[in-house]
Parts: C-alpha cells; sequence; structure tokens
C-alpha cells in the first residue's frame, strides 16, 4: 500500500503546521539533521494531533516535519504500525 507524501519536509513552525489538513493520517518529526525521531497517527485531525505537540512542546529537539495523508483511522494505524 502506497501513502503519499503531501507535505515535503517543512520546518517546526506554526505557519506550517497551520497548512495541516484536518484528516487522519501519519506524521513524522525530525531533528535539526532531518533525523527521524518520533512517528506519530492521527485517527482525526494531523492539525491538531501537530498543534497539540507545538502547543505542549512535547518533544524535545523538533526541527522538521512531514506528514503522510490516509483514507482513514485503519490506515494510518497500518502505516504507523509499518514505518
Amino acid at each position: 500500500m502506497g501513502f503519499i507524501n503531501k507535505s515535503g519536509i517543512l520546518a517546526w513552525n506554526k505557519n506550517n503546521l497551520d497548512a495541516v489538513t484536518a484528516s487522519c493520517g501519519v506524521y513524522v518529526l525530525r531533528d535539526l539533521s532531518q533525523q527521524l525521531i518520533y512517528v506519530g497517527k492521527s485517527e482525526t485531525s494531523l492539525n491538531d494531533r501537530l498543534l497539540s505537540h507545538w502547543s505542549n512542546n512535547d518533544i524535545p529537539n523538533v526541527a522538521f516535519f512531514d506528514w503522510y495523508e490516509t483514507p482513514d483511522a485503519k490506515n494510518a494505524d497500518e502505516l504507523e504500525r509499518n514505518w
């Protein structure tokens, strides 16, 4: 099953987060070297989930992110599991 990266790798800032879709999917948080530090999913709204991380500053060293929209929560679970 192929999923399309909807964003490319973006800087971790409020403007870029505001542009994320309000659908389910998977997101990847990256450090300054763009190395993966966290993979997460949202079963309802990628935008809300990422803004929650931004507001809470709960994952240290995030500098970049990218995201993958999925057709439903089941596909988001599968993509996250198989990352």
